[in-house]
């Protein structure tokens, strides 16, 4: 369980899945971060829509990164996180953060992800 908890709390390696080289997006500020304010880990990018972001290569999907990343970071629009949780599985990547970024005007409500059962 430490090992688990040590990938979670200090990565070695982070993948972040939506990232963008568009500023107003969630994605965009998260991989900024990372690569400016002094992770030291790998970091990989992922959006099929691009072949670098920030200056590091992007990758089209999580089955393409070189190795399992200790961390994935998901900021994407709540309804496509879940095949993406199915992929970080297949990649055996163990630790995960929903950074859901649905883009709702104010004062609308949010769609919801899960569908309500039938009675």
């Amino acid at each position: 369980m430490k090992k688990v908890l040590d990938k979670f709390f200090y990565p070695k390696s982070v993948a972040l899945v939506g990232a963008t080289e568009k500023p107003e997006k969630i994605g965009y500020t998260v991989l900024r971060n990372l690569l400016e304010n002094g992770y030291g880990g790998t970091v990989y990018p992922v959006n099929p829509k691009y072949r670098k972001l920030q200056g590091k290569k992007c990758y089209a999907h999580l089955r393409n990164l070189p190795k399992a990343p200790d961390l994935v970071l998901f900021a994407l629009p709540a309804a496509l996180v879940p095949p993406q949780m199915a992929a970080c599985r297949e990649i055996g990547a163990q630790c995960a953060v929903v950074i859901a970024s649905d883009s709702k005007k104010p004062g609308k409500k949010a769609k919801a992800v899960v569908p309500r059962p039938e009675i």
